[in-house]
This record gives C-alpha cells, structure tokens and sequence, in this order.
C-alpha cells in the first residue's frame, strides 16, 4: 500500500516528461536577500521567482516500470487522468532518464516522507509532504539552502519543487550518501564549528534587516520571516509572541502561568535584544546533528571530506540563536554537538557579554515550538525555563 502510494505520486512527477517543450525552465527559488528594491544587483540576480514552463495542463496518461529494493520487476502500471500536471517538468527536464529502483529512507521526524529515486543516469532524493503545499514548505527550504550556499556552507542542491495534484508538495533534490559515523569525528566536528562560524560572520553588503525573503516552517509550524529593522522587535514579534499564544490557545489550563509571566519575559528580551553588537547572520533555524551530515569520496589516492547542512529554516538573525541547543533542558530529545564543535566555534566567534541568559531566552522559545509539536514534557519545561529566564 505504501509503495503503491509512492508510486502514485512518483508517477505524478514524472507524468510530465512526455508533455514538457524542449526548453522547459528549471526551477529557480527567489533569493531570500532583502535590497532588491534599494539598488542591490547581485542579490536581484538571485531574487527572481521560478519561471513558467510551456508544459500543457491537460489529462494524460503514464506508463512507468519500476523496482523494488530486491530488485525484482514490478509489473508494467498504467496511471490514468492526471487532471492537474502542475509538477511542470519535474523530472525531465533532469533528463536522467527512467526510475530503475525506489527505496524509503528512515524518517527523521513525522513530517515528510523521503526515498531514493534511481533514475538511469543519476539518483535523487525526492521529499513528500502530503498536508501542505510548497510555498508552506518546500519552497522556504530549498530557498534557505540556496542562502546557506550564498554564506559558504554546502548544502544538497534542491532542483524542482512543486504541489501535489491531490494535495500536498514535493521536493527533489541531489542525492547524497552521506557517512553517518564521519560526522561523529573529532576532526568533522572541530571543522563543522568553523565552517558555521565563518558562515555566521559572513554579512551580505548593505543587508541590515533581520528576517527572510521568504517565509518558512520550524517543524510543522509556519514562521513569519517579514523583514524588520531591529532583531529585538523581529525575534520577539515575530517568533516569541506568537509561539506564546499558539501555547495559550491549545493548552489553556497548563499554560495559565505563562500567560501571567508573558507580559514579563517580553519586556525583558526586549531590553537584553537592544544590543547594536547583534547584526543579521544567515542562520540555519534549526541546527542540530540530525541536520549536519558528511560525504567522503576517493579522489587519486586521496579521501576528500565535505560537511553539510541539511533541513534548514532559515532566516537573518543574531548567531546565537543557532547555538541555543547547547546545555539543552531535555537532552533526551536531541543529541548535541561534541565540545570539540563548541571549542572550534568559539575559537572563531567570542562569546558575546550576556550569552548566557540570551541562551535561556532562544530555549524557551525552542521549548514552546516543542511543546506545539508534542505537548507533555516539553511545556513543562518550557514553564520551568520562562521562571529561570526573570530571575
């Protein structure tokens, strides 16, 4: 059942190779670089929306073999009355050819569903999210890959976003085989605290404003990333007041000591955010192990390392907020980075006067975004670190 509906949607997206023009566009995402209005050309160049393709909106039908995981042929399937071809060109205009292998990857969370596509010439990850569409999702993230790679990070390279006919949205990008043990090297970790350093200290020229071009999701909840002048009103409008009533709305009795102490913690991180040292740093939104990963490959004798990011949510803000998981409250929840990562890190960036309390500050935060996901422990905690916070 599962892999029949994979094959659905699968077939959804490649449908379209048999009624694209030669010269169907690629996906472009816009480039979540404020400025374009004040006379900033390279951040233009990359702010341009993806591009209409010359691809009839039509029925058709499809006809695709595909295999399994062991390899044995599924039988020739016919998937008929598309009525909605809005995936424009997904996959041939990749032009690798025919899906020859599918396989499910493990879940990292209850959000999208990923797997493998062997196609011909190349493979691909191809992400599914059967609840939202793309400008909800998928569209903020392959824009905060785009902006990770600007700020000199790599990340995989999101190639076709799009709906779902049926509902939903889909994401293909580069497939990756990532060395799930490299990650855990000294070496890997010493480097990642560098590289992300230097990507936090890498400042667009002239970008000033705190926020995104595009808004995006931190796990199932959408975030308004609308630009602002100061990241002590973007952080406390935009993330922390409404993380605080989303948490009032849906826990109205548990929550009754955090609406008394809202009023409180507000006037607060609006005083410890009124810092001029805080200026906008491309972040990853949601930095974690989980998210970082490693590819090594052979090159002339020579073993070559790369770290990426994956996953992100990202917007222009205070680089502390990337570092807030350190010393997190319920590390039964999320592993964390090595000292070695830390040491590295701050070997290149100085802990600013005040990280301490700042950090409690971005927790609790993180812990209302939990408790809106999963409820239980995570509000708990939230309230236990909403008191910590004002004394």
């Amino acid at each position: 059942m599962k892999f029949s509906m994979l094959l659905h949607s699968f077939c959804i997206v490649l449908g379209v190779v048999a009624r694209c023009a030669p010269g169907t566009a690629a996906f472009s995402v816009p480039m979540p670089l404020a400025g374009c209005a004040r006379g900033h050309p390279r951040e233009c160049q990359l702010a341009a929306r993806p591009r209409s393709s010359s691809c009839s909106r039509r029925r058709g039908r499809f006809v695709a073999r595909m295999q399994e995981g062991d390899g044995e042929e599924i039988n020739e399937r016919e998937m008929t009355g598309l009525s909605d071809l809005s995936l424009l060109g997904a996959f041939g205009k990749l032009r690798a050819g025919l899906p020859t292998k599918t396989r499910e990857l493990p879940k990292p969370s209850r959000i999208n569903e990923s797997f493998e596509i062997q196609c011909e010439k190349a493979s691909y990850l191809l992400k599914i999210n059967r609840h939202r569409p793309a400008s909800i999702g998928f569209e903020g993230e392959a824009a905060s890959q785009q902006a990770l790679r600007f700020g000199g990070m790599m990340c995989p390279k999101a190639l076709r976003v799009g709906d779902l006919p049926d509902g939903g949205s889909y994401m293909i990008q580069e497939f990756l085989d990532f060395d799930a043990d490299a990650l855990h090297e000294p070496d890997t970790q010493r480097a990642l605290g560098i590289l992300l350093a230097q990507m936090h200290l890498h400042h667009a020229e002239r970008h000033q404003q705190f926020g995104f071009g595009l808004n995006t999701c931190l796990g199932t909840l959408p975030m308004d990333n609308s630009f602002c002048d100061t990241w002590s009103e973007f952080f406390v409008e935009q993330r922390l007041r409404p993380h605080f009533s989303l948490v009032v709305e849906r826990f109205p009795e548990e929550a009754r000591e955090l609406i008394l102490l809202a009023p409180l913690i507000f006037d607060k991180a609006r005083f410890l955010l009124e810092n001029d040292l805080i200026r906008p740093s491309i972040l990853h939104g949601n930095l974690s192990p989980q998210r970082t990963a490693v590819v090594k490959w052979q090159r002339n004798d020579q073993e070559l390392t790369r770290i990426y990011l994956t996953g992100p949510s990202s917007f222009y803000g205070d680089s502390e907020f990337d570092m807030a998981f350190e010393d997190w409250p319920l590390p039964e929840t999320r592993t964390d980075f090595s000292p070695f990562f830390y040491r590295a890190y701050y070997s290149t960036i100085e802990r600013r006067p005040g990280h301490a309390k700042r950090r409690q500050m971005y927790q609790l935060f993180h812990l209302l975004n939990g408790a809106l996901m999963n409820g239980g422990t995570y509000l708990d905690s939230a309230v236990a670190m909403a008191f910590r916070f004002l004394a």
